[in-house]
């Protein structure tokens, strides 16, 4: 899911996957770079949209979950043709991104919740280790966490793009802001109106009781 932590999640199942297995049977890439020739025993594809083949092709599928609210405002940092002035955007967006969200859950074997993760890194890597079925008495949990923090701390031009499929647009400036710096309360009142069910479904409180991660 775009916009919605899925590349910490990529990485997060890389890293575990290289821990546990090494690199030399793991094959991570985005699903545009993917080559079924340079398959190893140990496969990851990062995509966000269903594409039958490689739901076919998956044992396994985990999908990402994010507030709306941060959605668009991370949207807006970074798309210069977005106006988050525009209430027809905003809506377009949430909707194609709850859409696309809603088609995959079913299919899911796990859903990464990003907000989740902020609040308590080690069970939600101990979750996933679960449906990765890897061991978790193996792991080091603090150097997973060490390692995907490294990342995001890291400048864009000295990361490994390749490995990471990290790009500039992944890390907004505004990160550590609060959902108030970072949206009008119009443009807060009208994600939280139109788009509420969502939002009550997956735990996500109106802005007076949000907190920013």
């Amino acid at each position: 899911m775009p916009r919605s932590g899925s590349t910490l999640l990529f990485n997060l199942c890389r890293i575990l996957f290289e821990e546990e297995y090494g690199k030399d049977k793991t094959y991570a890439t985005w699903t545009q770079f993917f080559k079924e020739n340079q398959q190893k025993k140990y496969n990851i594809i990062k995509n966000h949209d269903r594409v039958q083949k490689l739901i076919d092709w998956a044992d396994l599928i985990i999908t990402s979950v994010r507030d709306p609210r941060y959605v668009i405002a991370s949207y807006s940092d970074f798309n210069p043709k977005f106006n988050v002035n525009s209430e027809s955007q905003i809506k377009s967006v949430c909707s194609s991104y709850i859409k696309t969200f809603e088609i995959m859950k079913p299919l899911s074997d796990y859903t990464f919740r990003y907000e989740s993760y902020f609040n308590d890194k080690t069970k939600i890597i101990k979750e996933i280790m679960n449906v990765l079925g890897i061991n978790e008495s193996k792991i080091d949990i603090n150097k997973i966490i060490k390692n995907l923090d490294a990342i995001k701390n890291t400048k864009y031009e000295k990361l490994d793009r390749t490995v990471t499929q990290m790009h500039p647009n992944h890390i907004s400036p505004k990160a550590n802001k609060t959902i108030h710096e970072r949206l009008t309360k119009e443009q807060i009142r009208f994600i939280e109106s139109n788009f509420s069910k969502f939002m009550l479904d997956h735990g996500y409180k109106p802005v007076n009781f949000i907190k920013m991660l």
